[in-house]
């Protein structure tokens, strides 16, 4: 029977999940890592590969890390029930310093958002509560767009999707509230796109104290239960109960070899005659001895223990990896990198073109939208109008519909009463006719009357000449009694003057008298008109002695006060006032001829524009910075109140305690020019 001279190969099915997406690949069996990464980072078109890797959980659920150059199959990946598929993990492994300025790829800052977002809601990384609001209104920012109340009504968003469990706990507020919150910050990253947004959430996050630290519980030669925390700059020592604050920290600058044994874990740090450089290999024993008869002569060795020795490799290849990430920033950037920054920047001016040019057409669209909307208005006051006027003319109808029966009823009311009035105006005829007859008999009565009164009027004519006659004849009598009057009284003078004469003839003066009596004659009896005329005389005489004069009244005095009006101006019009201004010429300045090499000057030119850039850049990155603060501050303000104490996480209360006693984050780093690593390490070992 011949043999094959081949064994075909069986194909094994990997699935890959990425924070954004899961990938599938039929693979062979024999394949290595390095082929699984690289065929995930050309899918999602990734070439900053050096921060991130392939990771899996094994059977007991603890994290490992694949070597790229090992088999796939020689790690104990286990495949879910009811799958035929091996599932790794496509994380970023190494953080950089600045998540700014070293990540250059879009989609390498999208997965590293994605990534701490996914570990701050898990609570892997702790964040404070107006942190984690700030953040989570950039979150809303890059997944939304600009906030629009027509787009976004309240209640768009979930709070508990946004927000790590623990910081909703520890407030008093309601998933309303939580969004009021988020929505307030929200509102105030109009214009920011997607990318921007997710960049702004990188910055504010590398800022917390655990982003981008990988900690390992160890301890040291006192047998201190400590952590170990592995980040870009430094590897740092924490307490166990606040990994916060580091106790010391060393740079990798710092740093020469490391290697351990079982348990062990031996770091050496770099001595000035020695380069930077870690060793690649676990050293052997003999290794070991002359690197410890080399420099254990100034006991530099920092050491510590790992109750789980598997953990030593991890920990030696994430050292080994954040080194040379450190080493390589130092440096000048490659030609790969220098491409893929000439790209990136000609990318964000693409963009930039692009993102004003969408702005332009953004701002006529909503020109556009106005105009429309004030069209839309004026037809809907034209319907409105119209509809109103349709619905009085149908009012109007139903009222001449009213009105035309009204009118029929009132029509047939005028029949009744013309017929009425027809018999009205015959029986009206009948008694004119009647009535006519009476003035024929009335007419003849009235010239009866007529002549009757023509008598009685000529018999009051005579009577009234008669009167007249009358009243003559008295007025002649009147004036004859007036003058007898006059002759009598002239009589009686004349005769009272004889009788004073006579004494003795017209007096009887009685005995034993003091005076004489008068004695008035029998005969001398005056008449009736003289003595009336007596009495009318005296009468009159004291009638005008005894008038009075008639007093006249007093008068009221009525005092009225007159304002004068305020004089105008004679036009009319307010006082002005004007200011003469001062109108400056520039003229233009000349400048002088340049001399040089023109290529040297547009280079020169260059740069200067480029430094004002770059000058403009940071002055607004300070300025955003300060502004940010402020922010965190007002919001913590506001919110501290609604916080219960109870729920309060640990490593609140840690950071509370820091913050009093004025500890930054990498302590141990900040004071490295006042202490040496020889009292790092000895502070290290006395705990």
């Amino acid at each position: 029977m011949p043999f094959p001279l081949f064994k075909k190969k069986r194909n094994i099915s990997i699935r890959v999940s990425t924070l954004a997406a899961d990938l599938e690949f039929q693979v062979p069996s024999d394949v290595r890592g390095r082929d699984v990464f690289d065929q995930t980072c050309r899918t999602i078109g990734l070439r900053e590969t050096w921060y991130f890797g392939l990771a899996f959980d094994d059977a007991q659920k603890k994290f490992n890390w694949i070597k790229l150059d090992k088999k796939l199959l020689s790690y104990p990946i286990p495949q879910p029930v009811g799958s035929d598929k091996m599932e790794l993990r496509f994380l970023a492994k190494f953080y950089p310093e600045s998540m700014e300025d070293e990540l250059i790829q879009e989609v390498t800052r999208h997965h590293f958002f994605l990534q701490i977002q996914h570990l701050i809601l898990s609570e892997d990384l702790d964040c404070t509560p107006e942190a984690s609001v700030l953040l989570a209104s950039y979150a809303v920012q890059a997944k939304y767009g600009d906030y629009d109340v027509e787009v976004h009504p309240p209640g768009f968003m979930n709070a508990k999707t946004l927000l790590p469990s623990s910081v909703i706990g520890q407030f008093q507020m309601s998933e309303a509230m939580w969004e009021e919150k988020i929505t307030s910050w929200y509102t105030g990253h109009r214009g920011m796109t997607s990318d921007e947004a997710e960049l702004e959430y990188l910055k504010i996050a590398q800022s917390l104290e655990m982003c981008g630290v990988q900690y390992f519980s160890i301890k040291n030669r006192n047998d201190t239960s400590l952590w170990l925390g592995i980040n870009a700059v430094s590897m740092s020592v924490y307490h166990k109960d606040d990994r916060l604050h580091p106790i010391v920290s060393f740079q990798w600058s710092e740093l020469c070899d490391m290697f351990f044994k079982d348990n062990k874990f031996t770091i050496k740090q770099n001595p000035p005659s020695r380069s930077a450089t870690l060793r690649r290999n676990q050293p052997s024993a003999t290794d070991e001895s002359v690197a410890a008869g080399v420099i254990d002569i100034t006991n530099n060795d920092f050491i510590f223990f790992n109750d789980e020795p598997g953990e030593n490799k991890l920990i030696l290849d994430l050292c080994r990896g954040n080194h040379d990430l450190f080493m390589q920033r130092r440096k000048v950037d490659s030609m790969e990198i220098q491409q893929m920054k000439s790209q990136a920047r000609d990318e964000r001016a693409r963009k930039q073109v692009e993102r004003r040019r969408q702005n332009e057409e953004r701002q006529r669209i909503l020109m556009e939208k106005e105009e429309l909307e004030q069209k839309l208005k004026e037809l809907q006051e034209e319907s409105k109008a119209a509809f109103e006027a349709l619905h009085r003319s149908e009012e109007t109808a139903e009222l001449l519909s009213e009105k035309a029966r009204v009118a029929e009823e009132e029509a047939l009311l005028l029949k009744k009463k013309a017929a009425h009035a027809e018999q009205e105006t015959q029986r009206v005829t009948a008694e004119f006719n009647k009535t006519q007859q009476a003035n024929v008999q009335l007419q003849q009565k009235l010239s009866s009357y007529d002549r009757i009164t023509n008598q009685l009027q000529e018999e009051s004519r005579i009577k009234a000449s008669e009167a007249e006659n009358l009243r003559e004849e008295l007025r002649r009598a009147k004036q004859a009694q007036l003058e007898a009057k006059e002759k009598l009284s002239m009589i009686v003078h004349a005769s009272h003057s004889n009788s004073q004469e006579n004494s003795g003839a017209n007096y009887i003066y009685p005995t034993g008298a003091g005076h004489p009596k008068t004695s008035t004659p029998t005969n001398s009896i005056l008449p009736p008109n003289t003595a009336h005329y007596h009495h009318n005389h005296n009468s009159s005489g004291s009638s005008d002695h005894n008038s009075t004069q008639i007093t006249p009244h007093h008068l009221n005095i009525v005092q009225s006060v007159t304002v004068a009006p305020l004089t105008a101006p004679a036009n009319g019009s307010a006082p002005l006032y004007a200011s003469a201004g001062v109108a400056y010429e520039h003229s233009p300045k000349t400048s002088g001829d340049m001399t040089g090499n023109p290529q040297n000057q547009i280079t020169t030119n260059i740069m200067q524009q480029l430094t004002q850039e770059i000058e403009k850049e940071r002055v607004e990155y300070q300025a955003k910075s300060r502004h940010i603060e402020l922010q965190l501050a007002a919001l913590k303000s506001e919110i501290e109140d609604l916080k219960v104490d109870d729920k309060t996480t640990t490593y609140e209360h840690s950071r509370t305690e820091n913050t009093v006693k004025g500890s930054a984050k990498y302590p141990a780093k900040n004071l490295s020019q006042d202490s040496t690593p020889q009292q790092r390490l000895q502070y290290y070992d006395e705990l």
